[in-house]
């Protein structure tokens, strides 16, 4: 198996692991604190999936050659990748939005749960919030970009 073949089913897994824990998993036990976890899921399923895409890529030199920070990787795929495959720059905005936001939360001083939302606060009191609704629409774009990414390596050149 190749190694595009490989993250494509690990973006694959992640994305439907953090749809169990957002439709199933939540609403059961009702515990906001998972939707960072669920939020990290569905940006490491992004993450392998623009990474699959990019390994693919390369391996039929469309692109020169990556480093591994994602913000070179993110870089490269809006300049490169965004229109041959057909995806859409909001995806890859949302992709960004992600990372910022899991950056915030290993910034984050407290956290604790507000009106069904997470909070982060950090040093200065700067508050994020995240709520389910924000998370089920992170995951219904991830869904699209790892289905595309999907397509664009599947493709037989």
């Amino acid at each position: 198996m190749e190694k595009y073949e490989e993250l494509r089913d690990k973006a694959a897994q992640k994305i439907k692991a953090a749809d169990h824990m957002l439709n199933t998993t939540l609403p059961l036990v009702k515990d906001y604190r998972m939707l960072p976890s669920i939020l990290e899921h569905i940006f490491l399923g992004m993450t392998y999936a623009l990474q699959a895409v990019l390994v693919y890529d390369l391996l039929y030199k469309r692109i020169p050659s990556f480093d591994e920070h994602f913000q070179n990787r993110v870089q490269l795929f809006k300049s490169r990748c965004l229109d041959p495959h057909h995806f859409k720059l909001d995806q890859v905005i949302s992709l960004q939005e992600l990372h910022y936001l899991l950056l915030q939360r290993k910034k984050s001083h407290t956290e604790f749960i507000r009106h069904d939302r997470f909070v982060m606060c950090a040093e200065d009191y700067q508050m994020t919030t995240l709520s389910e609704e924000d998370v089920k629409n992170y995951l219904k774009i991830a869904k699209k970009f790892v289905f595309l990414a999907g397509l664009a390596v599947s493709r037989k050149n």
